[in-house]
């Protein structure tokens, strides 16, 4: 009796997800997912919007999770792929080294004790976990691959992200 307990506890746990570093955030596959792909993993969108010609922001709020679509033709919301995955979900997402939104600074700095603070960065402000250049076509600087936002000394949210020219 106990272990069918122990199973059914299991089958109606929340789902976890793992971020790991740039490159997939939950089965998303940074610069590669399109809306229809994220679509398959986490059914349809809370929300959906076009804030440019070449780009579409799409929101799962039961899952804590918002992508940023890109095209450079075509319709963003069906022909982009991801480019920004924000995860904000305290319990269902975590790093593949097991930090979650809700952690703290000094949990965040053991996990990656290379992580760097940046501030003034726009919306790249907070710990640089994975850190990459872009392409030198648009000016070959820094970014954040993998940033974790700080909100009050805590995690406030998971950002794996890529450029335009990956």
């Amino acid at each position: 009796m106990i272990a069918l307990l122990g199973v059914a506890l299991a089958l109606t746990a929340a789902p976890q997800y793992v971020i790991h570093g740039d490159r997939t955030a939950g089965g998303i596959r940074v610069a590669r997912s399109t809306p229809a792909d994220v679509r398959k993993l986490f059914g349809a969108p809370s929300t959906s919007r076009v804030p440019t010609p070449q780009s579409c922001v799409q929101s799962w709020k039961r899952a804590g999770l918002t992508v940023h679509f890109f095209t450079f033709e075509g319709k963003p919301c069906s022909a982009g792929v991801a480019l920004i995955v924000t995860v904000t979900g305290r319990t269902a997402w975590r790093t593949a080294v097991g930090l979650r939104v809700g952690d703290s600074a000094a949990r965040l700095r053991t996990l990656y004790p290379g992580a760097r603070l940046r501030t003034g960065f726009s919306g790249d402000s907070g710990y640089w976990l994975v850190t990459r250049r872009v392409c030198a076509e648009v000016g070959g600087g820094s970014y954040p691959g993998l940033l974790a936002r700080m909100q009050n000394g805590r995690v406030s949210a998971l950002v794996a992200r890529s450029s335009v020219c990956d």
